[in-house]
């Protein structure tokens, strides 16, 4: 039955990339650096900060949500697992998903930073970044579980 969910899940007859628990370790890693790049996250001038380094706090956000973005492109695609229990499944299931949306939510922020010099807070680019932040902890989460 396993097996079949997997079959059902995942999809047979596509090249699947299969991850090592290294290769995990890594991804997760990615996720890792980005929380740290994006410490303190406010998507607004910060008191006494200069437009010129609201624009490069930004443009630092917004470069290393482009990065984790890059890095998790496989995860996009379903893996070949060898762990077929439905607990696994279910979390690569999530995995992938989320990555998915990873790219929507940085082209959401990225389009928010864009119309930000016209409407200012009415871009909602700090909730659009947030939503970016979100979207790779929810990865993290399940990559710190998931098995090859």
């Amino acid at each position: 039955m396993t097996v079949l969910l997997a079959a059902l899940c995942f999809g047979f007859g596509r090249q699947q990339v299969t991850f090592t628990q290294h290769g995990i370790n890594e991804l997760a890693g990615k996720c890792v650096t980005t929380q740290i790049a994006l410490k303190g996250l406010k998507g607004s001038p910060i008191p006494a900060e200069k437009p010129d380094q609201f624009k490069s706090r930004i443009r630092g956000y917004l470069d290393a949500l482009d990065a984790v973005d890059k890095a998790l492109a496989p995860l996009r695609h379903p893996p070949t697992l060898v762990n077929l229990q439905a607990d696994n499944v279910q979390r690569w299931q999530q995995i992938v998903s989320n990555a998915r949306q990873l790219s929507d939510d940085v082209a959401s922020a990225r389009t928010a930073w864009k119309a930000y010099s016209t409407r200012g807070d009415k871009a909602k680019l700090g909730p659009r970044l947030l939503e970016a932040l979100s979207t790779v902890q929810s990865i993290l989460s399940g990559l710190r579980d998931a098995r090859p």
